[in-house]
């Protein structure tokens, strides 16, 4: 190898480590992993959640906490969660191995969800809202995974 092509290769190994590119592989996973929720594909949405499932099991206690699939199912389908694809998924913070993302999401309809008062609340109380922090952490493996569940609506 001549120096010429031993510096482009370090170029590329340097450029592949830096913050944009595991900002933009997070990015693909959070999108990855609500579109699995919106598809009704729970067992590969699974895979990339890295949270607690407390939450989950608190909707469905008698559900055994080792059918995590079914947890989702259930969260989404009945339990409040609203489990949309994403519209945008913008970068807000980084704080070690997490970062926190901006994210709008996208009804079925295509249209912009939009939390609007709850609970008997007013405009001015809780005003409506269209972007949510979601987290997505890198794994030691390299990996990333999703460590916030979806927007509730009770």
């Amino acid at each position: 190898m001549n120096a010429k092509s031993a510096i482009f290769f370090i170029a590329v190994l340097i450029a592949a480590c830096t913050p944009a590119s595991d900002a933009l592989a997070a990015r693909r996973t959070l999108i990855e992993f609500f579109d699995h929720l919106a598809n009704d594909e729970y067992d590969q949405a699974v895979d990339l959640y890295g949270g607690d499932y407390q939450q989950l099991l608190i909707f469905n206690p008698n559900i055994d906490p080792a059918n995590k699939a079914e947890l989702w199912r259930l969260a989404c389908r009945f339990g409040g969660l609203q489990c949309l694809p994403v519209a945008s998924a913008a970068v807000q913070r980084q704080s070690g191995d997490a970062l926190t993302f901006a994210v709008e999401f996208r009804n079925l309809d295509g249209s912009l969800f939009i939390l609007g008062p709850c609970c008997g609340a007013t405009v001015t109380e809780m005003p409506p809202r269209s972007q949510f922090e979601i987290r997505v952490r890198r794994t030691p493996q390299g990996t990333h995974v999703v460590m916030d569940l979806p927007v509730y609506v009770p």
